[in-house]
């Protein structure tokens, strides 16, 4: 009752009117002004209110109102051990509207146990969300009075401290604070650095350009310094998740947790960025014309570290990859493609090191080859 008025606890009078048995009014409470004692602060009504209230996150359908009104609800569930066993004994649901407040209790009167199965949810809600859509029919929809000092505040949502320049934007989230409450600290967790991809560990100048890339690291951190190894645990917990139980976390496509290790990357070396690599386009020149449809490509290359693969691109596409020689691949022009449309083929050779060297030619579409007739021989 004090959330659903604000932070006002109101008195309780169970009896709003007395009459005789000839309709002669002894008591009547119905026009008295109830006395209110605040003993809430409204802004904090109001952040529990919205908290209980959020649909996003509660249990279940049973305890949203068929009408769509706001309500705020808790469900709960007691046990009592009876012998060895716990059991449920006492089944609430508690919820409210701005105009009404309605607790339900579900168990045996007697207290002894309920089945192992049964909860508040279950047994409780279904008469609570019955009742308050029925006392609630002819009433308006009102939502809970916002009070003055409620922030909207931008958060780093695995801290609920501000975000920094390196949270990412799907990391970020805005929640209501009261005015007393709104965070100042900067969440330091997240930092954007320069990656070897191979290793995790450090570039310098002399990495290919292929594994540099800039990641966004997470190293969470408690706010009790050395609680209980909480930050090493959850890096360990992390790290042994499977990819799809990692993408289920939202943290984003180059988001890792942890830090990066602070040595250089030992694969990142002046002898292997000095060796060569060479590759050439064989078979076409540039805007040679091409038919729609199949076409084969072939490529002369070397590496004196040794060549690991040939990648073959279209339009920027990988498309084959060969390990060995004669490095060849068959591609195709699209059918979308419009006569004299312009594409790009692309050849590229990596070697052992994963140093690499790249030739690139324009195309042009042009008509679909036709098939060849049949010669016949006769015996």
């Amino acid at each position: 009752g004090v959330f659903a008025n604000g932070g006002y606890r109101v008195d309780v009078n169970p009896i709003l009117k007395v009459q005789d048995k000839d309709g002669k009014i002894l008591e009547d409470y119905t026009k008295t002004v109830p006395k209110k004692l605040q003993v809430l602060d409204p802004q904090v009504a109001y952040l529990m209110n919205d908290v209980l209230s959020d649909k996003s996150v509660n249990l279940g359908g049973s305890l949203n109102l068929a009408d769509g009104r706001k309500a705020g609800i808790k469900t709960g569930t007691s046990t009592k051990r009876i012998g060895e066993i716990v059991y449920p004994t006492n089944l609430w649901a508690v919820g409210y509207t701005p105009q009404l407040v309605t607790a339900v209790w579900s168990g045996n009167s007697d207290g002894t146990q309920t089945e192992l199965s049964a909860d508040g949810y279950n047994a409780s809600v279904p008469t609570w969300n019955k009742f308050m859509s029925f006392a609630l029919k002819d009433k308006p929809k009102s939502d809970f009075e916002k009070p003055k000092g409620i922030k909207s505040v931008q958060i780093s949502k695995l801290s609920g401290k501000l975000p920094s320049k390196s949270t990412p934007e799907n990391m970020v989230t805005t929640d209501i604070f009261a005015s007393f409450s709104v965070p100042t600290e900067v969440d330091n967790s997240f930092y954007l650095t320069q990656i070897d991809t191979r290793n995790n560990k450090k570039p310098n100048a002399f990495c290919p350009t292929d594994f540099v890339k800039e990641v966004t690291f997470y190293n969470p951190k408690s706010e009790i310094p050395d609680f209980l190894n909480w930050q090493s645990e959850i890096i360990s917990w992390f790290n042994g998740l499977a990819p799809e139980k990692v993408s289920e976390l939202n943290l984003g496509n180059e988001v890792r947790v942890g830090s990066p290790l602070e040595e250089e990357s030992e694969l990142c070396r002046a002898d292997f960025a000095d060796n060569l690599q060479e590759v050439i386009i064989l078979d076409y020149m540039q805007n040679d014309v091409v038919p729609k449809g199949l076409f084969r490509i072939s490529a002369n290359a070397e590496a004196e570290a040794g060549i690991e693969k040939v990648e073959f691109f279209l339009d920027d596409e990988m498309k084959v990859a060969d390990t060995s020689s004669p490095f060849e691949a068959e591609l195709r022009v699209p059918v979308g493609f419009n006569l004299g449309q312009k594409f790009k083929v692309r050849a590229k050779v990596i070697d052992k090191n994963g140093y690499s060297k790249n030739d690139e030619l324009e195309l042009v579409t042009g008509e679909r080859a036709e098939a060849e007739e049949p010669v016949i021989v006769e015996e």
